[in-house]
This record gives C-alpha cells, sequence and structure tokens, in this order.
C-alpha cells in the first residue's frame, strides 16, 4: 500500500458522516467508468475527420473527440491545456502533418 493511499485513508477516518457519503460517491462513480484500455480504441471517426479537414490545420496540434474538434494549437501543450477542462476522458491529440511533408521514422 502506497504513503499516499495510507494517508488518504487516515484523512477519511476524521471526515463527518455527510463527507464519507460524498466520498462514497465518488468512488461508485469512478468504479463504474471503464477502466481498462485493453480493448483498441475506435477512432475512424477521428481519422475520418482528419482526413476531411487536416489540411486546414496543417503543421498545427488538434484534440478530436469523434468528428468534434475539441481545440487546436501551435504546441501540444496549450492544445492538452485547452481540453483538460472538456470532460472528454481520451481525446485525440495530433500534430498535424503539411501534406507534403514526409513522415517522420526515427532517428
Amino acid at each position: 500500500m502506497s504513503a499516499t493511499l495510507d494517508k488518504i485513508k487516515e484523512e477519511m477516518k476524521s471526515l463527518p458522516p455527510e463527507e464519507l457519503q460524498e466520498v462514497r460517491e465518488l468512488a461508485d462513480s469512478l468504479l463504474s467508468e471503464p477502466t481498462s484500455l485493453a480493448e483498441p480504441l475506435d477512432s475512424t471517426s477521428e481519422q475520418r475527420w482528419l482526413a476531411e479537414h487536416g489540411r486546414d490545420y496543417a503543421g498545427k496540434w488538434v484534440a478530436l473527440d469523434g468528428d468534434r474538434l475539441l481545440a487546436q494549437g501551435e504546441n501540444a501543450r496549450e492544445v492538452y491545456a485547452a481540453v483538460r477542462d472538456s470532460g472528454v476522458r481520451l481525446p485525440l491529440v495530433v500534430r498535424v502533418s503539411p501534406p507534403d511533408q514526409l513522415p517522420f521514422g526515427g532517428w
């Protein structure tokens, strides 16, 4: 068990019943969300959006949720910051390569 979890458990022991109920509700909601990424994600909508609109955002970073553009910007940091509060759990964030640029193949 981690020191953080031990600290959280100790803090919880001092909470009044109504706040413990809030903790329980939060834990229940977190446990009901899918937690495994073992199944492949379907990015068909995102790939279609990139094929249709990508050239308009060449050289930029974009964040997509399905076929919906969440944010776009010059660097990944600002795009992630814009998406952070959107409530989208797993957006596709990608830099759109200009159509005449060869793909990066690594070093």
